[in-house]
């Protein structure tokens, strides 16, 4: 009597479509052994894919084969597409089984593999499932790109949506409630003034919870414009095409945003703690051996608290925080800044800030005729085709064309007005903070404080000998004390040298900034 190992395998969809139920599969095995005398010596139940073997109880009956060599004979199962859908590894399986003396056999699909002729046979039973697979994989993949070129988000909603149906019972997406807050995440990155993890936790404060990885993604996805994404295939170039769903953001927004990422300067990462009784802490730096240093309180026997800075190297550096923030306050209103001088660097900022709006207005200007010409274009290729003077296809590749060409220029034209800013206000408002740094500083909270001193030493403070030492300031700073002694012996020919002051200031890359 011949030893067989009866191996089933059933995917969810196959058994509702076909009813290839394990259960109908086995009944139909045990019957056939019973039938021609072969003695079942194991059953292995799967409900695996058979895309490839990579199978948790395919790998077991492998195992359990090789462990009993010599005592089976037969791998039975009901057709070869239980036993695969991959027509390569197939072989190769076939192979192994054989080696161990094993006849894999499919007994609706008889094979006597010991003559040539049934290799062709073989070959019919192995590549017709995965001839069948490709085709339904690539029916969907078609089917899911036609319905994207449709307008029609495809997959689970990102946040701030949730799948719906329309009333033709349609895939749609709809807003939730953390809509708003979607759209204020994308409105403070616009501004350039947070970072990704800074708007990250300020939005879940307010509610929205996401990951690190979640919010990198989310203000990157063209969906809350209301935009598909279609990737190139088969020679169509990639682009965008508008949702039939409401967005939550514009386009101008989204593509402002975009620019924010692509162009942000690093961000100081000079450490941040919010805690109002150590408003330096992370910002100071151990005059012993180079640490940061850390802030601590204590209780005096008279139950009052003490706050001090201290080393958390062991090297026993301890200050008082009431020295420290003393020193620090008097450091910021030591800095004078002569009326004449911000005179004169407000007229060259004006100047400088003045010609780029000029220059900036007239390419905006000239990217919104592009838009509009190509948006034309566009309603005449429509009217020809309605007209029957164009294909429907022609129409489609002029249509996929000019909206590609138009996606170019909405982000070129996004890019040019993420700073189109009132600058003569900002520079106003930049000169007033640096006139009164020690009161802006008094007033600010403690998030603000730590971040106006991350933007005026770029390196961590030293409190040594009763000062506050600075290893290195604001190049803008430094630059405007550098020219203090010049300007004053050139107060009277000041208007010639402009050129160079500018040059200078230029050079450094500034950007007012407001807190």
């Amino acid at each position: 009597m011949k030893r067989a190992v009866l191996y089933i395998r059933v995917s969810t969809d196959e058994q509702a479509d076909k009813g290839f139920s394990l259960a109908s599969q086995e009944e139909h095995l045990l019957r056939y052994c019973s039938i021609n005398n072969i003695e079942a010596v194991c059953i292995f139940r799967e409900d695996h894919s058979a895309k490839t073997f990579n199978r948790p109880e395919f790998k077991k009956m492998i195992n359990f084969c090789k462990r009993n060599k010599g005592n089976i004979d037969l791998l039975l199962f009901v057709k070869w597409d239980r036993f695969s859908r991959n027509t390569k590894e197939s072989y190769q399986i076939i192979h192994e089984f054989q080696r161990i003396n094993i006849e894999p056999q499919a007994i609706e699909q008889p094979l006597d593999l010991t003559v040539p002729e049934s290799k062709l046979m073989l070959a019919i039973y192995l590549a017709s499932p995965e001839v069948e697979n490709d085709r339904r994989s690539l029916n969907v993949f078609q089917g899911m790109r036609r319905a994207k070129k449709e307008g029609r988000y495809m997959g689970t909603a990102p946040i701030g949506y949730r799948n719906s149906r329309d009333e033709r019972n349609r895939p749609i997406i709809v807003h939730t409630d953390y809509a708003p807050l979607v759209k204020l995440a994308f409105e403070e990155m616009a501004t350039g003034n947070f970072s990704q993890e800074e708007v990250r936790l300020r939005m879940r404060q307010r509610g929205l919870n996401c990951s690190r990885n979640g919010f990198h993604v989310m203000i990157r996805n063209s969906v809350y414009p209301g935009l598909l994404f279609i990737p190139s295939y088969k020679g169509e170039e990639q682009h965008y095409v508008k949702g039939k769903f409401e967005p939550i953001i514009n386009e101008q927004l989204f593509f402002k945003v975009q620019e924010v990422i692509k162009g942000r300067r690093p961000v100081n990462t000079m450490k941040s703690t919010f805690r109002d009784e150590f408003p330096l802490r992370g910002v100071l730096e151990c005059p012993r051996c180079g640490k940061p240093l850390t802030g601590s309180s204590a209780l005096s026997k008279s139950k009052r608290k003490y706050y001090y800075y201290h080393c958390t190297k062991g090297c026993k550096e301890i200050q008082s925080t009431e020295k420290i923030h003393k020193a620090v306050k008097d450091y910021l209103k030591s800095i004078v800044i002569k009326k004449e001088i911000i005179v004169l660097y407000e007229k060259i900022l004006k100047g400088h800030f003045g010609q780029n709006d000029k220059d900036r207005a007239e390419k905006v200007n000239i990217l919104q005729k592009k838009i509009d010409k190509n948006k034309e274009r566009l309603d005449t290729a429509m009217q020809m085709m309605l007209d029957g003077e164009i294909e429907s296809v022609d129409y489609r590749s002029i249509k996929t064309k000019l909206e590609d060409s138009n996606s170019s220029f909405l982000r070129e034209k996004a890019s040019l007005e993420l700073d189109n800013l009132d600058y003569s206000v900002l520079i106003k408002n930049s000169f007033n903070l640096l006139k009164n740094l020690d009161v802006f500083y008094d007033e600010a909270n403690i998030e603000m404080k730590q971040r106006l001193l991350s933007l005026i030493f770029r390196e961590r403070l030293i409190y040594k000998n009763d000062e506050v030492q600075t290893p290195k300031n604001n190049e803008i700073l430094s630059l405007i004390s550098l020219k203090n002694n010049e300007l004053d012996h050139k107060k009277r020919d000041s208007s010639k040298n402009f050129s160079t002051l500018s040059h200078q200031v230029h050079s450094q890359g500034f950007k007012p900034r407001t807190f």
